[in-house]
């Protein structure tokens, strides 16, 4: 009976033509092409048709239970995901620390969340002892232990981020814990010499951030002290490890008013720099946010989320060209912000610990101390991330692609109202351009389809002169 079953609550249906369609399923992640017949069959379903279904429907239906672009009418999808991500989001068996050596920073960014006053102090020694205990603490319930670099500028603290690996990997080695790092740097200072120690010490993610094509990257991201740029520095710097390491490297690309149209001669001139097809470095498009207090003087730069994921796709079809990312499905995020794990935690140079990266300027914030034995679950400031969950939020309930984004960012609903302008909205691109994405991935992989899509494209374009 068609009563038996419902269309998904988490599918996107794109048109192709007339009769064809595209769908996925954000929760299975389920893709799929539907012919003229089969759309109809799922359009009855997902209309509420009632009664005995047809012989000739009966595979149809089966194919699309599959895939979970239908599924038994009593079913609680909602519920489904929730209990994925819970279980996901309460493991007690892995640890994730996000470390700052230091708060200090050779760059002068005006749109920095942690502001212009950083302090310059280095993490004292028995801060890192403190964060040794902590992990000897947790050691006989974590599987796995991921420390993220982050500062300020990480490097600057170059000497603790080695003491602290040096005595934190055998640990991890001797108690059978996985042990995995990264860092997030401006790049300038990332020599080979470096590099190699980062290296050895099992750093293998690093993520550096480029502000668009060199005059406005200099314009943005220059040396504190004398106001030089920092472009082509960087670009050395990744050209001199990016074939001796097997790293991966991440290029962020900040987004605002002022630099959107710089982006394109930036991918060219990565690849003309010879980091296109490596299969070692890749790029990401994303907007400066006016954020936190701090940043707030920036508002008038930002640009509207729906304006953005317009332009992160032209971008990322041009980045896939130049070989500097990849073409792929939207991903699956369950529960992967470590802010809202029992075991994620920030912890600055004096020992504060945060939940989240984006509040260490803002000492209201602070959950607790380390070393100081507190219970964080009394923090009443803890409980706003411990309680935080997607499943309250009215736009993620009602959203195809909360499996993807799993509530994308809690720090954007918490702290709503400390972001500032037209980008105050706790929803990513994806929302907004999920379906280009989809189209485009399958003419990459399916040439009749990119035909059909681009006949279609030019039917429009002659209808519209």
């Amino acid at each position: 009976m068609y009563e038996h079953y419902k269309a998904s609550r988490f599918n996107t249906v794109v048109n192709i033509d007339d009769d064809n369609r595209l769908i996925y399923n954000s929760l299975s992640q389920g893709f799929s092409l539907l012919n003229g017949d089969e759309t109809d069959v799922y359009e009855r379903v997902r209309n509420a048709a009632t009664g005995p279904i047809p012989k000739e429907d009966r595979n149809t239906i089966d194919h699309l239970l599959v895939n979970n672009f239908l599924v038994p009418s009593d079913i609680d999808e909602l519920e489904v995901f929730k209990k994925q991500y819970l279980k996901e989001r309460q493991r007690t068996d892995n640890m994730g620390l996000t470390i700052l050596p230091t708060l200090n920073c050779n760059f002068g960014c005006a749109y920095c969340f942690e502001g212009d006053e950083k302090s310059t102090v280095l993490m004292p020694e028995n801060i890192q002892h403190s964060i040794f205990r902590l992990l000897e603490k947790k050691a006989e319930t974590i599987k796995s232990l991921n420390i993220t670099w982050f500062g300020g500028e990480p490097l600057i603290g170059l000497n603790i981020i080695k003491k602290l690996s040096n005595r934190i990997i055998p640990y991890c080695d001797t108690r059978g814990i996985a042990y995995f790092a990264s860092m997030i740097t401006n790049g300038y200072l990332l020599t080979d010499e470096v590099v190699a120690e980062l290296y050895l010490r099992k750093v293998r993610t690093i993520q550096i951030t480029l502000d668009g094509a060199e005059p406005l990257h200099d314009r943005s991201r220059f040396l504190k002290t004398t106001g030089t740029g920092t472009y082509r520095k960087i670009i050395d710097n990744i050209k001199g490890y990016i074939h001796k390491y097997p790293l991966k490297t991440i290029i962020r690309i900040n987004m605002d008013r002022k630099n959107l149209d710089s982006i394109y001669g930036l991918l060219d001139d990565l690849a003309e720099q010879g980091l296109g097809h490596t299969g070692r470095l890749s790029v990401y498009f994303s907007p400066i946010e006016a954020s936190t207090r701090a940043c707030g003087k920036i508002v008038d730069d930002v640009i509207q989320m729906r304006v953005f994921a317009a332009h992160e796709f032209d971008l990322y079809k041009y980045a896939v060209a130049k070989g500097l990312c990849d073409i792929g499905l939207p991903y699956r995020n369950v529960g992967i912000c470590t802010a809202t794990r029992p075991n994620g935690l920030v912890i600055l140079p004096n020992g504060d610990l945060h939940r989240c990266w984006e509040t260490v300027s803002d000492g209201t914030k602070q959950i607790g101390l380390l070393g100081n034995g507190d219970d964080l679950t009394k923090n009443p400031l803890e409980a706003k991330w411990s309680s935080w969950s997607p499943f309250e939020q009215e736009e993620c309930r009602n959203c195809a692609i909360l499996p993807n984004c799993a509530g994308y960012c809690a720090y954007r609903f918490i702290y709503n109202t400390e972001f500032h302008g037209e980008f105050s909205t706790p929803c990513p691109a994806l929302k907004y351009n999920i379906k280009d994405k989809l189209l485009y991935y399958v003419a990459s992989k399916d040439a009749a389809i990119a035909k059909l899509l681009l006949m279609n494209e030019m039917k429009g374009g002659e209808q519209a002169s």
